[in-house]
């Protein structure tokens, strides 16, 4: 099922890059995105259920950063994908 209009990656990370240099807010999301990762790496060796609550995080994250990083259909299918017990995800 197609989520919407294609979206290039290249185009929303410029945007967020251009969105860390614009102010202290997005560099501080941008840069709790980049502490996710070290997270993500133990869940995956330790415990896959830590896994989905991060990815979680750092969605909601991504969506603030920038513009264009999701749509309402995307966010309605993400919400039920909630709603039907996952813990997080991943586009």
């Amino acid at each position: 099922m197609p989520a919407g209009k294609p979206r290039s990656a290249s185009d929303l990370l410029a945007k967020q890059l251009e969105a860390s240099r614009q102010g202290q807010h997005a560099e501080k999301l941008t840069q709790h995105l980049v502490s996710l990762v070290s997270q993500g790496k133990r869940a995956l060796r330790m415990n896959l259920d830590d896994l989905g609550p991060l990815l979680n995080e750092a969605w909601m994250i991504k969506r603030e950063v920038t513009s264009g990083v999701s749509n309402a259909l995307v966010d309605g299918l993400y919400t039920q994908g909630i709603a039907a017990g996952a813990t997080g995800g991943k586009l």
